[in-house]
């Protein structure tokens, strides 16, 4: 049986939003990270911020090593900002893990003491904290303020009917139809990422409260009382949260 032309344009409408989705489901939500560390700045105490604060002079011995930590002593501003760069690159978790020296030792050791102080499981929970403290370190300030390692992913591209052009089998209105859909599409997507990234989403920060919640104790039910919300609706938008910053929320029974 011939499928009609209605049916085959909703199937391949389906699988673009199956691809769709399946790529953001593998994109790293850099801004959630940020909203969960922030969150737990003012909620928890002792805050996590402060602990490696005080952990501190056992890590930062390791960063003289790097190169760029003298960044500070560059003749120009150019080639300061070019050695902090080259520092902050440098002092990564897995740089520091690999490296035999008795300062990088004594550096994982410590961080990763204050990890489990914090039941933080995650890799790049450790490499925020050791980033944060590279930064720091190389800007001379001992601020309360986490930085995270994400690049240019905060900064969404938007490409619009990028090799797609007119096609011969076409008729000038069929092509002005499919690219406006295809443009409509594409500006939709990006628009989703510009929300995400940027912390346009209403929700992030509340969700952000209540993940930061369950890691001192707080049950589903406890967290849904105070909010006024739904337990399981709770339970659902602090697990997507957590997906999709690849967050490891807490086994332990509260």
């Amino acid at each position: 049986m011939q499928r009609s032309e209605s049916d085959l344009l909703g199937s391949l409408q389906r699988k673009r939003a199956a691809r769709r989705q399946h790529i953001r489901s593998r994109q790293v939500d850099f801004l959630a990270r940020y909203h969960f560390l922030a969150i737990t700045t003012q909620l928890w105490h002792p805050a996590p911020i402060d602990t490696l604060l005080a952990a501190a002079d056992e890590i930062r011995p390791w960063f003289s090593s790097l190169q760029g930590f003298e960044a500070r002593k560059a003749n120009t501003p150019l080639e300061q900002e070019l050695q902090k760069m080259l520092f902050e690159q440098a002092a990564n978790l897995e740089r520091l893990k690999a490296d035999p020296s008795p300062e990088a030792a004594k550096a994982c050791a410590a961080l990763q003491h204050w990890a489990a102080q914090h039941d933080f499981q995650d890799a790049w929970i450790l490499d925020a904290g050791l980033f944060t403290l590279a930064v720091q370190a190389v800007n001379g300030t001992t601020a309360r303020r986490w930085y995270i390692r994400c690049g240019d992913a905060l900064e969404p591209k938007f490409e619009a009917l990028v090799g797609d052009f007119w096609r011969a089998d076409e008729s000038p209105e069929q092509f002005r139809v499919r690219a406006e859909g295809k443009f409509r599409e594409k500006l939709n997507d990006y628009m989703a990422q510009v929300r995400q990234t940027r912390g346009l989403q209403k929700t992030q920060r509340r969700v952000a409260l209540w993940a930061a919640s369950r890691f001192t104790g707080l049950t589903w039910e406890r967290i849904a009382e105070r909010e006024r919300q739904d337990p399981d609706s709770v339970r659902k938008q602090v697990t997507a949260f957590a997906r999709r910053a690849r967050l490891t929320l807490p086994t332990r029974s509260p």
